[in-house]
């Protein structure tokens, strides 16, 4: 069965106006713009929860290094709940282990949306690392 590759979806309620060389954001709500993230994986539930718990503490190392000073997590059965600053901006998120992948979902605020594709692109790159099977020995 061929792998499938990660997903990455923008739900984004807001419109890119273009004037010159300006950009500008208009939003239809203040609401939070959503990107979701699906990391397939063939390691199951319980070991790719095993993983996600284990690699927390260096996912947080690796977002302060990024700028991202704060950043609070827990549980709820096979969900984990987050919320981090950064740049001032607070981004709260939710990653759902599944059997067959991770849903990652980021609420991100209208400043960093322009960020989305450098944001999903290190997640991607991140979580395949996290998610790859385990070495046979030879």
């Amino acid at each position: 069965m061929p792998a499938r590759t990660p997903a990455v979806q923008v739900r984004n309620p807001s419109k890119l106006y273009l004037a010159g060389n300006v950009v500008a954001l208009a939003r239809w709500s203040g609401m939070a713009t959503p990107i979701t993230i699906t990391l397939p994986h063939k390691l199951g539930k319980i070991e790719a929860r095993a993983r996600v718990e284990r690699s927390v503490g260096e996912f947080k190392t690796q977002l302060g290094s990024m700028g991202l000073g704060q950043m609070q997590h827990g549980w709820a059965d096979d969900r984990l709940n987050f919320n981090a600053r950064m740049l001032g901006q607070n981004i709260t998120g939710r990653l759902d282990v599944n059997e067959s992948d991770l849903r990652i979902e980021l609420d991100l605020p209208a400043f960093l949306v322009g960020m989305a594709s450098k944001i999903s692109r290190m997640i991607k790159q991140k979580g395949q690392v996290l998610l790859e099977p385990p070495k046979k020995d030879r």
